[in-house]
């Protein structure tokens, strides 16, 4: 008989078990959840290196351009379908169908026809949106809802998981760059060696996962834009200054990530090598973040806000590097500035990863948890195809480009500051009732 699934308020407590059995349970959850995340993230790392280079053997840079947009479109687009699917029909489902979207994506990708190569970007798009947002609700769901775990143990999970992800990334990049530059495989290489290893990362999540919501047998699609009233509501005014904060930080991120490399260019530098500087970066920030929340007791809400004006102080010198680029004689000192600005953001990102995990992970509700993330990614996706449009039509601003991403990082820190009173008064209060 077919399981039906209902979305349910949170189960009573079990009985009381030993601190022991609590721990194994714990560090059992974390094991499984980051096995198949790590792949997850692996298929997805071992795509970027080469992506750029596939179209540039065909197509122009304005064409190229265009498969971006299509990306983050289809990203932006299809996951609010993909956020809904996963609350409603379970999580666990939704990533297996991020391994077969990544097939798809990867199958298309190494052809030359421009119709299939769009169709990869589509795909693509579905599979971002499932990896920025359901795997993170599914291990959410299951430490909170099934096995009622403390919750400052969320933060743990995901300050390790940023970090490892950052070696990942690292290994990812040396694996492609040894199948296509050494062994001379090819670019489209990796994407093929994408393939069997997302075969065998949706074997092993069927065998480690349970599913973790259950919804109604019933048609849901009436309850299509309750996450969106949810996050709307005046009532939520954190998820509100939580979900700013994450639009602007993560468009900014984009930015950087679109405008890093023809701005180093100037010192010729190797791209591999900084982008392992980058990772490495990304790791001493999730050390940080582990490192001041657990022996000097910051809470994740500062350390947010940290990760934000660290972010706006990197940007702001990035700014200042670029500036100095167009001066006579400062070329190379502003490529280096921007270097160290660069730097300095991936160390942000680090920080902030965790943080916006965690506290995402409990202010939104459980049963709307994947909805609501990919309906705040829903502005950043759209942010990101304008700059791309902007960089499309020619002679980029690098400079103008900075400062607003400077800008907008500075409502970025009022808003998370607003978050910060919300949120302490919010927990003051919480004390203040079980007090009396």
């Amino acid at each position: 008989m077919k399981e039906n699934y209902k979305i349910l308020a949170p189960c009573p407590p079990p009985k009381m078990i030993s601190p022991q059995t609590q721990d194994q349970i714990y560090l059992r959850l974390r094991r499984n959840y980051l096995t198949i995340y790590l792949l997850a993230a692996l298929v997805d790392w071992l795509q970027g290196p080469y992506l750029y280079t596939i179209y540039s053997s065909s197509y122009t840079k304005r064409e190229i351009c265009s498969f971006y947009i299509t990306g983050f479109t289809s990203s932006g687009f299809f996951g609010v379908f993909v956020g809904h699917l996963a609350d409603s029909f379970g999580r666990k489902k939704i990533c297996l169908l991020y391994f077969l979207s990544t097939i798809l994506t990867c199958s298309c990708t190494i052809s030359k026809d421009w119709w299939i190569l769009v169709l990869g970007r589509i795909f693509g798009g579905v599979s971002t949106s499932i990896l920025c947002s359901t795997f993170e609700s599914w291990y959410v769901g299951q430490h909170l809802s099934r096995y009622h775990l403390e919750k400052d143990l969320i933060i743990t999970t995901f300050a390790k998981s940023t970090f490892l992800n950052g070696l990942t990334a690292i290994f990812s990049g040396f694996i492609a760059s040894l199948v296509v530059d050494t062994l001379e495989y090819g670019p489209a290489t990796p994407f093929i060696l994408s393939i069997p290893i997302s075969l065998i990362s949706a074997c092993l999540c069927i065998i480690l996962w349970t599913e973790n919501l259950k919804i109604p047998p019933e048609s849901t699609s009436q309850d299509f834009f309750k996450a969106l009233k949810i996050i709307l509501s005046r009532d939520n005014r954190a998820l509100i200054y939580l979900g700013l904060v994450q639009i602007i930080f993560e468009t900014v991120m984009y930015v950087f990530v679109f405008l890093w490399t023809p701005v180093l260019a100037p010192i010729n530098p190797s791209f591999g090598f900084v982008f392992g500087l980058f990772m490495v970066s990304i790791g001493i920030g999730s050390f940080l973040h582990s490192f001041l929340g657990e022996y000097f007791r910051v809470p994740v809400e500062n350390l947010l806000c940290w990760s934000v004006l660290l972010g706006l102080a990197s940007i702001l010198t990035c700014t200042l590097g670029v500036h100095l680029q167009e001066k006579e004689g400062g070329l190379f000192f502003g490529s280096y500035l921007c270097l160290g600005g660069f730097l300095l953001f991936e160390i942000a990102v680090g920080v902030y990863f965790p943080a916006i995990g965690y506290l995402r992970g409990i202010v939104a509700p459980e049963g709307f948890r994947a909805s609501i993330v990919n309906w705040l990614r829903l502005p950043c996706n759209f942010l990101v195809v304008i700059v791309l449009f902007y960089i499309r039509i020619g002679d980029t601003d690098n400079q103008l480009l900075f400062a607003i991403s400077a800008l907008g990082l500075s409502f970025t820190a009022f808003y998370s500051f607003k978050f910060v009173r919300l949120h302490s008064d919010k927990i003051d209060s919480q004390f203040s009732s079980l007090a009396k």
